[in-house]
C-alpha cells in the first residue's frame, strides 16, 4: 500500500520515539511493509551478514539481514502484527 509522505512522516516519528522512549535498545523490531519501506527510503537499513554467534569461522551459514542504525534487527511481517500496532511491534518488556 502507497502511503503520502505525511503519513511515512508520522510513521516514521512513532518508531524513532518508540526505539529512544524504550527501557532497553531493543535487538529487533517486528515492522510493517510501510515502515520498512520509510526506513529504506530515508536510506536507515543496512544490511549486514548474521552468523551463529558471531563467529566469522560460520560465515558460510550465515544469513544478509536488514539492521536499522546498524544494530536493531528489522523483520518485515505486516501479518503478524496484532490489532492496534499498526506498523511496529518492539519486543515485550520494553
Amino acid at each position: 500500500m502507497l502511503i503520502s509522505q505525511v503519513e511515512g512522516d508520522q510513521i516514521f516519528s512513532s518508531f524513532t520515539h518508540a526505539i529512544a522512549g524504550a527501557k532497553h535498545r531493543p535487538k529487533g523490531v517486528l515492522v510493517s511493509y510501510e515502515l520498512f519501506h520509510e526506513l529504506h527510503k530515508r536510506d536507515l537499513i543496512q544490511l549486514k551478514l548474521a552468523t551463529l554467534g558471531g563467529m566469522p569461522e560460520l560465515e558460510a551459514f550465515g544469513a544478509i539481514i536488514p539492521f536499522f542504525n546498524g544494530d536493531i534487527y528489522i523483520h518485515c511481517d505486516p501479518i503478524n502484527l496484532p490489532e492496534g500496532d499498526t506498523h511496529f511491534r518492539l519486543p515485550p518488556g520494553l
